[in-house]
C-alpha cells in the first residue's frame, strides 16, 4: 500500500528528465555488456568524494544495462531504494523502541507513521528525482541499515544470545555506505546518540556500563581530534577553496545557522515556493545580525530541549540530536555549497519522530474527544503533505515546467537563469538564451564559466564580438576557474572536433586557455589544471601539432596522475605514427599504474595487444 502510494505521488515527476550534473556522473558509468573488469574499471573511475563513490557509480552502470539510458529507469530505481529506506527506517524506530522502552505503547503505529511521513514529505523529491541524489540514498539506506543491526546486536547482547555475527554485519553495512558516499563518516556518531539517549551503554553489570560509556566517549572524541587536526593540517588548501567562494569561513559559519533554521522551516512548514534545486540565491550572513541572532536563538532552543528531555523523554531529545548529528559534516568548516536540501534526507527523521511521538502520546492520554481532534489533525496534515509532495513532483515532470516554476520561485538564482539558457539553446531560441546569460551575469559578476558560456553561444552566430574574447582572457587569469567554466571550455573543444563552432576563433580559444594558467587559484587546483592541459593538447592536434599535443598530455598527466587518459591519447598517437618506442615507454607508465583504483585497464590492454601486433609485424 505504502509503495503504491509512493509510486502514485512520484509518477509524474519520474518522467523527467536528468538535472545540473546528472550527466557528468551517469554519462562515464554507461555499461554496454556486462563485464567483471569492465564493471570494476567503470566503478573506480569516478573522482568525487576521497573514495570516489564506487558503489553509486556500480548502481549506475547496472542500471543502464538492465534499463538503458533514459532517465524514467533511473529515477524509479532511485524512487524503489526511497521506499526500501523508508522501510528499514520502520524498522528502525521499532529497534529503537524495544531498545528505549520495550512495553511502549503504539510501537506499530510510531513505526509506521514516522516512516510514511518521512517517505512522502515534499522535501525528499528533490532528492529522489535528482537521479545522481542516487549517492545520497544509497549511503543512508546502508547507514540506517547499520544502526539497526548494531542495535539488534546489542538487544542479543543484553539478552545473552549470540550478537557478535549482527556487529559485523553492520560493520559491513558502515563500509557499503562509505562506499556509497562520504558522508556515512557520521555513522560513529549516530551509534554514539543511540547508546547515549536510548541504549544508556547498558551491559551486563554497572561497572563495565561505566567502562563502556568512557570508551565510546573517548573513541567519538578522538574522531573528533583527528577530523579537526586534519583540517588544521590541510587548513591552507581549504582556505585557498574559501578564496574562490563568494563567502568566508568565518561566513559560512554564520550563514549556516541560517541555513538550518531554514531546514527546520522546510520540515515543520514546508512551502513549495521555498523549495527547489537551486539554493545558490540564499543569503550570505556577512555578520551578526539579527536573523542571525533570532535564528540562533531557536536552534538554541533545540539543544536545551535534548538536554532538558535526555532522560525523561529520551525520544524526542534523540530526535532532536539526530537532525544535529546529520549536519556535523556538510554544515560545518567545509568549503561547501551553502544549502542544499539532500542533506536532510536522513536529517528529516529526527524531526519527524518528535511531533509523530508526542501527538501519539497525547492521542493516548486524552479523551475520546481530544483523541478525534488529534486523529483528524494528523490526518489532515499527512493529506496535506502528500498534495504538496504530488504536485511537486509534477512540477519536475519536463524540464520546462521545472525551470518555469524555478522562475518565478527562483528569480535572484543565477543557476536557473543558466539552466533556463542551457534549455533554450536546445530549442534554437539563441537571443532569449543568451538574455538569460546577461541575466546571470548580472547576479554573479564574478563567475566566469557564465562569461564562457556566453562565449560557447557564439558557436550558432555569424560572428564574435572582440571584447567578449578579451574579457574571457582577462578574467580567466584572475576568477576562480570552477568546474563550470572547465566544462565549457570541455565542450567548445569537442564543438570544434565536431566542426560546429566555426564562428569561434581557435587560435583565441588557445590564447584564453593559456591565459588561464597563470591563475593562482590553479595552485590548489591541479585537477583543473590538468584537465587545461590536455585540452589545449587537444587543440594542438586540431592544427596537426602532434609533438607538442604529446609533451602537454604528458604534463597533464604528471599534474594529475589520477587523470590517465592523457597518457591513452599520448599512447595512441605514437602507436598511430609507427613510434614503438615512444609507445612503449607511456604503455609502461600506464603499466606501473594498472593497479590503481582509477586505472583504465581495459584500454590499456587493447593498446597493449595493438602494441604487440605491430612489433609482430
Amino acid at each position: 500500500m505504502s509503495l503504491l502510494t509512493l509510486v502514485s505521488l512520484y509518477w509524474f515527476g519520474l518522467m523527467g528528465p536528468y538535472l545540473l550534473d546528472d550527466m557528468q556522473s551517469i554519462q562515464p558509468a554507461q555499461l554496454q555488456t556486462f563485464s567483471w573488469s569492465i564493471l570494476i574499471e567503470i566503478s573506480s573511475q569516478n573522482e568525487t568524494g576521497p573514495f570516489g563513490r564506487p558503489l553509486s557509480i556500480l548502481s549506475f552502470a547496472l542500471n543502464h544495462l538492465w534499463f538503458g539510458a533514459e532517465p524514467f529507469s533511473y529515477k524509479l530505481i532511485n524512487l524503489l531504494l526511497h521506499f526500501l529506506t523508508g522501510m528499514t527506517l520502520a524498522w528502525f524506530v521499532y529497534l529503537l523502541q524495544v531498545a528505549y522502552r520495550p512495553k511502549l505503547k503504539h510501537k506499530a503505529m510510531l513505526c509506521f507513521l514516522t516512516a510514511f511521513i518521512w517517505l512522502i514529505h515534499p522535501l525528499q523529491v528533490s532528492t529522489v528525482l535528482y537521479v545522481v541524489q542516487r549517492m545520497t540514498i544509497l549511503c543512508q539506506l546502508y547507514t540506517l541499515l547499520a544502526c539497526c543491526l548494531y542495535i539488534y546486536a546489542r538487544l542479543r547482547q543484553r539478552s545473552q544470545k549470540s550478537y557478535v555475527f549482527f556487529f559485523i554485519l553492520s560493520g559491513f553495512s558502515a563500509v557499503l555506505a562509505l562506499l556509497a558516499k562520504e558522508t556515512a563518516v557520521l555513522i560513529p556518531f549516530y551509534l554514539f546518540i543511540i547508546e547515549y539517549f536510548i541504549i544508556n551503554f547498558k551491559q551486563s553489570s554497572q561497572e563495565s556500563s561505566k567502562r563502556f560509556y568512557q570508551y565510546a566517549k573517548i573513541f567519538i572524541l578522538s574522531i573528533i581530534f583527528f577530523a579537526l587536526s586534519a583540517y588544521w593540517y590541510n587548513l591552507d588548501h581549504y582556505m585557498a577553496i574559501f578564496a574562490e567562494k563568494p563567502f568566508s569561513l568565518w561566513e559560512r559559519l554564520l550563514t549556516q545557522i541560517n541555513v538550518l533554521s531554514f531546514y527546520i522551516k522546510l520540515i515543520y512548514l514546508p512551502n513549495l515556493s521555498q523549495m527547489s534545486l537551486y539554493h545558490d540565491d540564499f543569503a550570505i550572513a556577512g555578520s551578526i545580525n539579527l536573523e542571525v541572532i533570532l535564528n540562533l536563538i531557536l536552534l538554541s532552543s533545540f539543544l536545551l530541549c535534548i538536554y532538558l528531555c535526555r532522560k525523561r523523554a529520551a525520544l524526542i531529545a534523540f530526535g532532536f540530536a539526530w537532525f544535529f548529528v546529520s549536519h556535523l559534516l556538510e554544515s560545518t568548516l567545509l568549503p561547501l555549497e551553502l544549502v542544499f536540501e539532500h542533506r536532510n534526507y536522513l536529517a528529516s527523521f529526527g524531526l519527524i519522530l518528535v511531533p509523530v511521538y508526542l501527538i501519539l502520546h497525547l492521542t493516548h492520554v486524552s479523551t475520546s474527544k481530544y483523541r478525534y481532534i488529534f486523529s483528524l489533525l494528523g490526518v489532515s496534515l499527512i493529506a496535506v503533505l502528500m498534495l504538496m509532495t504530488w504536485m511537486r513532483s509534477n512540477s519536475w515532470s519536463s524540464t520546462e515546467k521545472f525551470l518555469q516554476n524555478a522562475l518565478v520561485d527562483k528569480p535572484n538564482s543565477a543557476r536557473t537563469h543558466i539552466e533556463f539558457a542551457n534549455w533554450l539553446m536546445e530549442k534554437g531560441a539563441y537571443s532569449i538564451a543568451y538574455a538569460e546569460l546577461l541575466q546571470a551575469q548580472k547576479i554573479e559578476p564574478h563567475n566566469l564559466g557564465i562569461l564562457l558560456h556566453m562565449l560557447l553561444m557564439h558557436c550558432y552566430a555569424e560572428e564574435v564580438p572582440e571584447a567578449l574574447y578579451q574579457q574571457a582572457k582577462e578574467k580567466i587569469s584572475q576568477y576562480p576557474i570552477t568546474p563550470y567554466a572547465i566544462l565549457v571550455l570541455d565542450q567548445l573543444v569537442n564543438n570544434f572536433y565536431q566542426q560546429q563552432c566555426k564562428s569561434i576563433d581557435k587560435d583565441k580559444i588557445h590564447k584564453i586557455i593559456q591565459s588561464a594558467y597563470k591563475n593562482s587559484y590553479l595552485k590548489h587546483r591541479p585537477r583543473y589544471k590538468a584537465v587545461l592541459y590536455n585540452l589545449e593538447a587537444g587543440l594542438l592536434l586540431l592544427n596537426n601539432n602532434k609533438q607538442d599535443a604529446k609533451i602537454l598530455l604528458m604534463r597533464s598527466f604528471e599534474t594529475y596522475p589520477k587523470r590517465m587518459q592523457p597518457l591513452i591519447t599520448k599512447a595512441t598517437l605514437e602507436l598511430q605514427a609507427g613510434e614503438q618506442i615512444e609507445a612503449k615507454k607511456t604503455i609502461d607508465i600506464l603499466d606501473k599504474n594498472k593497479m590503481l583504483p582509477y586505472a583504465p585497464r581495459t584500454q590499456l590492454n587493447q593498446l597493449k595487444h595493438l602494441y604487440e601486433l605491430q612489433e609482430e609485424e
